[in-house]
């Protein structure tokens, strides 16, 4: 089993700043970084969703990016 942190799933280390009484996030969308030259994703958090999570995994909320959002406002 591996002991490195995942990119996508954050448990946060102290309080968040959301409106929700979130334990977690999950990254659901980021952009890619086209310059990334390793083998493994870097991620540009410009354009991006997060789902926040309750301590139990329950769905608390959706957080998008400014720019995605200005971007589609529909």
């Amino acid at each position: 089993m591996s002991t490195s942190k995942s990119q996508f799933i954050r448990e946060y280390q102290r309080a968040s700043k959301s409106p929700w009484d979130d334990n977690s996030t999950i990254l659901l969308l980021a952009d890619v970084d086209e310059a990334s030259t390793s083998d493994s994703i870097e991620l540009s958090f410009s354009h991006y969703i997060y789902m926040h999570r309750d301590r139990v995994g329950s769905v608390l909320g959706i957080s998008i990016s400014k720019q995605l959002f200005d971007d589609n406002p529909d």
